[in-house]
């Protein structure tokens, strides 16, 4: 595809705001003063910081811990119960709040009929959330159960389980909730009817367990891991078809407890850290295969911790943050599991160091971290981990007084663009496309240039290291602002990867060069009647293919 010489030089834009030193604002602003760029200078930061990392967001009213987190199907996050302090004895509680992520802020709703910790809380496929079991404040094992209405906002008391304590609770693909172990009766196992709002009893396992892990295999099947004092590195499958329990292979690493175990895109589990009793706090950590019922170590984690987190990002990394070490203190550390590799790499500092906390992957790609045990007390601090793993939304203005296009995802450009801040304005035209702003699998980086004003003082994005490296040497005047400002897939042949879109780029063919982007032909076609020149590859002229 060729690139014109007009078509690097684009338009009189959003101009540099700053060295290349600094990713934020990428070169932003011809259309103010010096004046003023000089003050927005002063308070830019970088994007990466910005769009990516440990963020802090709204506090939650309650401190706690042992607490549990619920995303609910309108995207909001329910926090329930937990321990309001342990020093001495501990104390429940019975409150419950809900994180808005759109507002960044927490709001209370109604309280658990009993106070109670290190209980289980699971969405059932109606959209209502079953507490069960756990802890009240004598630390004696609960062996009631509510369920929370989001339509009300209140809890009802169901059915009772037939064994009290801590144990786990997993959702069927029948719909039933499998709790096992732990408790007063450590092998049992019961199953809930939330059509009945019943339990019964379901087969033993084979082994006694607290402190365990439960985790649903992709073949329905259920991996349970852990158990203090017995059988230690054992293992075991619950098969709804028969309720039965069967030995699977053993851990090469026996794991009491705090541990946490992870179901991977590619069906593996991982199990991660956790403690082997007394002080020791493990770094290991290891797969399961469900195909050979097989363990395989992998790469250790560069901190040994327990009672920690581990969630799978939308790129199939696991993200753990958190947990105590061997002094039993609480940790402000995270890091990213890469299952391409099997290794780890640290990934950052919370705000907050803590155990005994949740995190809950969000709709929108994020991670919430909320409350726990930091320095011996409870928080009421949480916050975000975006990894920028997840599609962000690429957005387009019009600059109807120079009839130039800008594209851009970093929101504090828009919000300069939307605050208006420009001697004329630039006005969202409604057209958007995804993209990524970090690598992933088989994407490309996407540079971006800024064109000085002598130039034509504009932007020039440019699609993968090929076409970004011609533009650097053909003109070594233009000021390379990233050179992996978003990354993208390229077409082959003209054709797309399964759920990407085709993204068309028209050139305006003027002096004052401008590129427009779009995924939508129809108005492609109304450029090109303008007199706008399609570029592109194959018989559609592709130029980049959005993710989905």
């Amino acid at each position: 595809m060729r690139i014109p010489a007009s078509a690097d030089k684009m338009n009189q834009h959003p101009h540099r705001l700053f060295v290349s030193s600094i990713r934020a604002w990428l070169g932003f602003v011809s259309l103010v003063s010096t004046t003023l760029l000089v003050c927005l200078l002063a308070s830019a930061t970088n994007v990466t910081a910005q769009q990516q990392g440990w963020i802090a967001t709204g506090a939650l009213g309650t401190a706690r811990s042992g607490h549990t987190a619920t995303l609910m199907a309108n995207g909001k996050v329910l926090v329930v119960g937990g321990f309001i302090h342990c020093n001495p004895g501990c104390s429940t509680t019975g409150s419950a709040e809900l994180y808005d992520p759109g507002a960044g802020i927490w709001s209370y709703t109604g309280n658990l009929n009993t106070a109670r910790g290190h209980h289980t809380a699971t969405l059932l496929p109606d959209g209502k959330v079953l507490v069960a079991g756990g802890s009240s404040n004598s630390n004696d094992g609960l062996n009631s159960a509510e369920v929370y209405d989001p339509a009300t906002e209140t809890w009802s008391y169901t059915g009772n389980l037939n064994a009290a304590g801590d144990s786990t609770a997993t959702l069927l693909t029948n719909g039933k909730i499998l709790v096992a172990g732990g408790g007063s009766n450590g092998n049992s196992a019961e199953l809930y009817d939330p059509g009945t709002g019943t339990w019964r009893s379901t087969g033993n396992l084979n082994t006694p367990r607290g402190g365990h892990t439960a985790t649903l295999l992709p073949n329905g099947k259920v991996l349970v891991v852990g158990s203090p004092g017995y059988g230690v590195n054992s293992a075991e499958l619950y098969d709804p078809a028969t309720e039965t329990w069967s030995i699977t292979g053993n851990l090469n690493t026996g794991r009491w407890y705090a541990h946490t175990a992870t179901l991977l895109p590619n069906g593996k589990v991982l199990v991660a850290a956790g403690s082997i009793g007394g002080d020791d706090v493990l770094e290991s950590a290891e797969l399961y295969d469900p195909i050979t019922g097989i363990w395989t170590d992998t790469g250790d984690l560069n901190i040994d911790r327990g009672f920690h987190t581990a969630t799978v990002l939308p790129s199939g990394k696991v993200l753990v943050a958190g947990g105590f070490d061997y002094f039993y203190d609480s940790l402000d550390s995270a890091e990213l599991y890469d299952p391409a590799t099997g290794s780890w790499r640290v990934n950052g500092r919370l705000n907050t160091a803590r155990s005994g906390h949740t995190a809950t992957l969000l709709a929108n790609g994020k991670v919430l971290v909320a409350a726990g045990d930091s320095g011996g007390s409870t928080t009421t601090s949480a916050e975000l981990f975006d990894s920028g793993d997840a599609p962000v939304l690429v957005v387009e203005y019009h600059n109807a007084a120079l009839d130039h296009y800008f594209i851009t995802w970093v929101l504090a450009e828009q919000a300069f663009l939307d605050a208006a801040h420009t001697p004329t304005p630039w006005v969202r035209t409604g057209s958007t496309f995804n993209t990524y702003t970090t690598a992933q699998g088989d994407t490309s980086p996407v540079c971006r240039f800024y064109i000085p004003p002598a130039e034509g003082d504009s932007h020039f994005f440019g699609r993968g290291t090929v076409e970004c490296n011609g533009t650097g040497q053909r003109h070594p005047e233009f000021v390379l602002e990233d050179p992996q400002f978003m990354h993208m897939f390229l077409p082959v042949a003209g054709t797309c990867p399964a759920n990407t879109a085709p993204l068309y780029r028209v050139f305006s063919n003027r002096p004052d060069a401008n590129h427009r982007y779009m995924t939508d032909r129809a108005i492609r076609a109304q450029m090109v009647a303008r007199g706008w020149v399609m570029e592109g590859d194959g018989p559609d002229l592709v130029v980049m293919c959005a993710p989905q």
